[in-house]
């Protein structure tokens, strides 16, 4: 029997904030495991999602958008549409396939 991760972990305070969006893994094993990007730990059998809120405190990121103007080489300017913005590195990803990459 797999001990409340509240039991198992006494040094830990509940519930923990993790940066990406959890999930709940069974192994062949029979053990179940919550992995939040680095966060890993045993979980009882029959777990949900809505039992890891009281362990796991997380927020759906939402995306950044930002219009941008581009200049063609002959001096005209369009709106290229949205550009998302990833929030860890920084880069940019066009958001409709028809728009070049472009660094803002």
């Amino acid at each position: 029997m797999v001990l409340d991760p509240i039991e198992r972990y006494p040094d830990v305070e509940f519930p923990i904030e993790v940066s990406h969006n959890p999930t709940i893994v069974q192994f062949p094993s029979g053990k179940t495991w919550a992995c939040a990007g680095s966060h890993v730990m045993q979980v009882p059998t029959g777990t949900t999602r809505e039992d890891l809120r009281q362990w796991m405190k997380w927020e759906l990121r939402r995306p950044q958008y930002e219009i941008v103007e581009i200049k063609g080489s002959r001096g005209t300017s369009t709106k290229s549409g949205e550009i998302l913005t990833h929030a860890r590195c920084g880069a940019t990803v066009p958001a409709s396939s028809g728009v070049a990459s472009v660094s803002i």
